[in-house]
């Protein structure tokens, strides 16, 4: 009986889909957009600033408040919660159409390249960047009383959404193979510009998914 027992449990714990290995903290965020910035500095042409005086930390702060924000505003204004498939999925989109294949491994490298930072500290702030927008370009609640910018919007609402609500959900799971330029496989669509900054993704996931008027 005792055997049969613990038959019965192993196999539920074998049916529970794999969950992320930690919760990150604010601070863990930011050191991850740190590196990331620290990154695309490096490649910058006639930079002579350092670091600190090119991306100041207020900066860097502000960067991963806004992803954050952004995916409570997807969540509470348009009913559509940032998932594990969903950063699986654009974190595939990113190594599917990059035209920089190295220059995304170094963005990996300098995550530890570390899967759930990957995916929470990379692909996180381009799909909620790019699912924000596309809904507002499509919500009549904002544009039938009167045509206003995103960026308008944002600085009216964005103090509505608590950026401490957002929890991790990336799977800890290994990262999609990178090939060499011109060699993985690809879907229909024109490829992307190499910096996955906020505003830098445009397309993959509908902006609609998930909308109630």
């Amino acid at each position: 009986m005792r055997n049969v027992t613990y038959t019965v449990v192993l196999a539920l714990v074998l049916a529970v889909p794999a969950a992320h290995a930690y919760e990150l903290t604010f601070e863990e965020r930011l050191e991850a957009q740190t590196a990331i910035e620290r990154v695309y500095l490096s490649h910058r042409s006639g930079t002579t600033r350092s670091f600190e005086r090119a991306v100041p930390q207020g900066v860097l702060r502000e960067k991963v408040r806004t992803y954050l924000k952004q995916t409570v505003a997807l969540e509470q204004y348009w009913n559509t919660s940032v998932t594990a498939e969903m950063l699986d999925r654009e974190l595939e989109r990113m190594i599917r159409q990059t035209l920089m294949p190295e220059r995304l491994e170094e963005l990996f490298a300098a995550l530890g390249n570390d899967p759930l930072l990957i995916r929470e500290g990379l692909a996180r702030p381009a799909l909620v960047n790019r699912l924000t927008r596309n809904f507002f370009r499509t919500d009549e609640r904002i544009h039938e009383a009167a045509t206003t910018t995103w960026d308008d919007w944002w600085q009216q609402h964005a103090d509505a959404f608590d950026e401490a609500e957002v929890k991790t959900v990336a799977r800890d799971t290994p990262l999609p193979q990178v090939f060499p330029a011109g060699t993985g496989p690809t879907e229909g669509g024109c490829p992307v510009a190499d910096t996955w900054d906020n505003g830098s993704l445009s397309d993959a996931l509908d902006g609609r998914i998930g909308h109630t008027a």
